[in-house]
C-alpha cells in the first residue's frame, strides 16, 4: 500500500519566513512614506508657488525655520489691555468669552518670499499684518466649502513688507478651546513643506505598515476559513492606518482641505475599539465575554450615527459627539484591560503578550485625551505609537497562532502517515497469523478428502489449528482495544497464556512486572502489541516443546522509552529449535520481527535458556524486512 507523505514546514523555516516578511513590510512602509512625502512636496510647490525653486539650497540638509515661540501678547474680545503670554502661544479655555487676539512682532529680517505655518488653531481666525487682513479662515466659508472644519494646518504667504510689523491672530471657536495650538513657524515655502514631510515620516510609516499588515490580515481572514481573530486584526490595523494618516500634514498637500478625513477619523475612532474587542474575544476566553459583546455592538452601532451627527451638526453637536466617542473609548479600554490582565493573571499566554501592547496603547490614549481636553499644551497626538505597539503585539499573536497551526498540521500529517503504515503492518499481521492457520486447515481438509481411509487422525490437528486461529483473532481484536493494550492488561494476558501452555505440563511459572504509575498509563501501538504477544507465545511454545523445563521465570520491565521481556527456564535448552508447528515463527523469524521495530533479541544458554527481548516504546518505522 502506498503511503501518502505531506510536505510541511519546520519551525525554523516558519521563523525565517516570518522574519523576512516582517523586514520587507518595514522597508516597504518606510519607502511608501518617503515616496509619498516627496511627491506631495513637489505637487504642492508646483500648484501653490509656481516659479519657486523646488531644489534644496546648496549645502542645506535641514529646513531653515524660525519658531515664533516668545514675545506673544493676548487679550479677550478685542478690548482691554494686552497681557504677556509667559509660555509659547497655546489654545486657551474660552469659558464665556468669544474672541481671542494673540499678537507678536515679526523679525526685522525675513527670508525671500516668506511664509507662515500655523498648526491646528482652534477654530477660525483672521490673520493681520499691521492693520491689513492677509488671511481669513471663517466658519461660514468653511461650512459653505466643506460642511465641517477640515483644515488642521495653514500656510500663509506674508507680504514683502511684513518685516518688523505686528502679526495678529484673531480667533473664534465653537469649541471650548480657542486660539493657536502651538508656536507658528516662519520660513520659505520650500523649507516649511520639507519640515512638514520630515515631521510626518513616522506617521506615514505607521500608516503604511498598518495598511499593509491590515491587508495581509484581511487576506488571511478570507483564506483561512474566516477565522475571527484574523478579521479583527485586519479591522484594527486598517482603522489604525486611517487614524494615523489623518494626523499627517502631507495628506492635505495631496487631497486639499476636505472634510472626508474628519468622517474617516470619526469612523476609525469607533472601529479601533471594535477590532480590539473582537480580537480579545477571539483569543482570550473570559467570564467577561458578555460585557465585551455589549461594548462591541455599542461601538458598531455608533459608527453611522456619529458620522451623521458630525456631518449635519458640526458646530453644535460635533464637540459632544467627540466627547461621547472618547468616553466610550475609555470605557472599552477599561473593559479590555480587565479581561486582558485577568487572563494574564490566570496564566493565559496570549493575554500576557497582549497586556504589553495594551499598556502602551493606554499610555498613548491617556496622553491624547489629556491633549484633547487641554491638560497638555503644545503637543501632538501620539496615539499612533501606542496603536503601533498594540498592532505589533496583535501581529505577533496572529503569527504565532498561524505557526502553531502549521505545527498542528505537521503533527497531524505525521499521525496520518503513522496510521497508514500501522494499518499496513496490521494487515500483514492478519495475513501471517490467521491467514497461515486457515491455509493449513484448508490443506489438511483437502488431504483428508482425497484419502480413502477414515480421516480420524487429521481431525485433532484441524481442531488444534482452529483453536489457534481463534486465539489469533482474539489477540488481533485486543490489539485494537486501547484498554487491552495497557501494561496491566498485558501482564494479566501473559499469565493466562502461560497457565494454559505450561500448566498442563506441570511447569511452574512466575512473572515479575516492573513499571511505575507513569509507564502504566502508556499504551503500545497495535502492531507492537501483536509483535510482543507473538514473541512471548513463541518463546513459551518452544519451552513447552523443546526445553523439558520444570520452572520458568519471566520479567516484564517497562520504562518511558523501552519494554524489556526476559524469560528464563531451567531446561536443556532450545536455541536451535525448529519453527513451531501450525504456522509458528521460530527463533530466526522472531529475531527479524523484533529488529524490524528497532528492538533486540538475545538468547543466552547457561544450564537452561534465557531469552531477552527489548522493544522501543517510541514508534520506529520498521525496515522493509520479509518476515517468515
Amino acid at each position: 500500500m502506498k503511503t501518502i507523505r505531506l510536505r510541511t514546514w519546520t519551525s525554523k523555516e516558519q521563523d525565517l519566513w516570518l522574519r523576512a516578511i516582517l523586514r520587507g513590510l518595514c522597508v516597504l512602509a518606510v519607502s511608501v512614506g518617503l515616496g509619498t512625502g516627496e511627491i506631495a512636496a513637489q505637487s504642492v510647490l508646483e500648484k501653490t508657488a509656481p516659479g519657486t525653486n523646488t531644489n534644496a539650497p546648496p549645502g542645506s540638509d535641514k529646513p531653515k525655520l524660525e519658531i515664533l515661540d516668545s514675545g506673544w501678547e493676548y487679550r479677550w474680545n478685542t478690548m482691554g489691555r494686552w497681557s504677556i503670554m509667559n509660555a509659547p502661544p497655546q489654545a486657551l479655555r474660552k469659558n464665556s468669552r468669544q474672541v481671542l487676539e494673540q499678537r507678536i512682532r515679526l523679525p526685522a529680517e525675513l527670508p525671500p518670499r516668506p511664509a507662515l505655518y500655523l498648526k491646528g488653531p482652534f477654530m477660525y481666525f483672521d490673520l493681520y499684518v499691521g492693520s491689513d487682513l492677509i488671511y481669513r479662515y471663517s466658519q461660514s466659508e468653511e461650512a459653505q466649502r466643506q460642511g465641517a472644519p477640515a483644515t488642521p494646518w495653514h500656510i500663509v504667504d506674508l507680504p514683502p513688507d511684513s518685516a518688523g510689523q505686528n502679526l495678529t491672530v484673531r480667533s473664534t471657536s465653537p469649541y471650548f478651546l480657542i486660539g493657536l495650538n502651538g508656536p507658528p513657524r516662519l520660513g520659505t515655502l520650500f523649507d516649511l513643506i520639507r519640515w512638514m514631510i520630515r515631521e510626518d515620516l513616522g506617521r506615514l510609516a505607521v500608516a503604511g505598515l498598518s495598511a499593509i499588515v491590515g491587508g495581509i490580515g484581511l487576506g488571511l481572514y478570507l483564506w483561512r476559513r474566516r477565522q475571527p481573530e484574523h478579521g479583527a486584526f485586519a479591522l484594527f490595523a486598517l482603522a489604525m492606518a486611517v487614524y494615523a494618516l489623518r494626523y499627517t500634514q502631507v495628506k492635505q498637500l495631496v487631497t486639499g482641505p476636505t472634510a472626508v478625513w474628519n468622517y474617516l477619523w470619526i469612523a476609525s475612532l469607533v472601529m479601533i475599539p471594535v477590532g480590539s474587542i473582537a480580537f480579545v474575544r477571539a483569543v482570550i476566553p473570559s467570564r467577561f465575554d458578555q460585557l465585551l459583546k455589549v461594548l462591541f455592538w455599542i461601538h458598531l452601532a455608533a459608527v453611522l450615527p456619529a458620522i451623521a451627527l458630525f456631518y449635519f451638526f458640526p458646530y453644535g453637536l460635533g464637540p459632544l459627539v467627540l466627547l461621547a466617542v472618547r468616553i466610550l473609548i475609555v470605557a472599552s479600554t477599561g473593559a479590555l484591560g480587565i479581561v486582558v490582565f485577568y487572563g494574564a493573571a490566570l496564566g493565559n499566554r496570549d493575554a500576557r503578550i497582549l497586556s504589553l501592547g495594551l499598556v502602551a496603547l493606554i499610555a498613548a490614549a491617556l496622553y491624547d485625551l489629556s491633549l484633547a481636553f487641554g491638560f497638555i499644551r503644545n503637543g501632538r497626538p501620539q496615539a499612533h505609537l501606542g496603536m503601533l505597539a498594540f498592532v505589533t503585539v496583535l501581529a505577533y499573536i496572529v503569527g504565532k497562532r498561524i505557526a502553531d497551526a502549521f505545527d498542528r498540521t505537521e503533527k497531524y500529517a505525521r499521525q496520518v502517515e503513522a496510521l497508514s503504515e500501522e494499518r499496513v503492518r496490521l494487515m500483514d499481521e492478519l495475513h501471517d497469523g490467521v491467514g497461515g492457520l486457515m491455509t493449513n486447515i484448508g490443506l489438511m481438509c483437502d488431504v483428508a478428502e482425497r484419502r480413502e481411509e477414515p480421516c480420524g487422525p487429521v481431525l485433532p490437528k484441524v481442531s488444534e489449528l482452529a483453536r489457534q486461529g481463534l486465539g489469533e483473532i482474539r489477540m488481533f481484536m485486543r490489539s485494537l482495544d486501547d484498554e487491552e493494550r495497557d501494561w496491566t492488561a498485558i501482564a494479566a494476558e501473559f499469565r493466562r497464556h502461560a497457565q494454559s501452555t505450561l500448566g498442563s505440563l506441570g511447569v511452574k511459572f512466575h512473572l515479575d512486572v516492573h513499571f511505575d504509575t507513569y509507564e502504566a498509563l502508556l499504551s503500545l501501538a497495535a502492531s507492537q502489541y501483536l509483535t510482543l504477544n507473538r514473541v512471548y507465545r513463541e518463546i513459551l511454545t518452544n519451552v513447552a516443546k523443546h526445553a523439558g523445563a520444570s520452572s520458568v521465570d519471566a520479567m516484564l520491565s517497562v520504562t518511558t522509552t523501552t519494554v524489556r521481556l526476559q524469560v528464563v527456564d531451567d531446561g536443556v535448552g532450545y536455541g536451535n529449535a525448529p519453527p513451531s508447528d501450525g504456522g509458528g515463527y521460530g527463533i530466526p523469524a522472531i529475531s527479524r520481527r523484533v529488529a524490524a521495530f528497532g528492538g533486540t533479541f538475545d538468547i543466552v544458554r547457561d544450564g537452561g535458556t534465557k531469552v531477552i527481548v527489548v522493544l522501543p516504546l517510541n514508534w520506529i518505522k520498521p525496515q522493509n524486512t520479509q518476515v517468515g
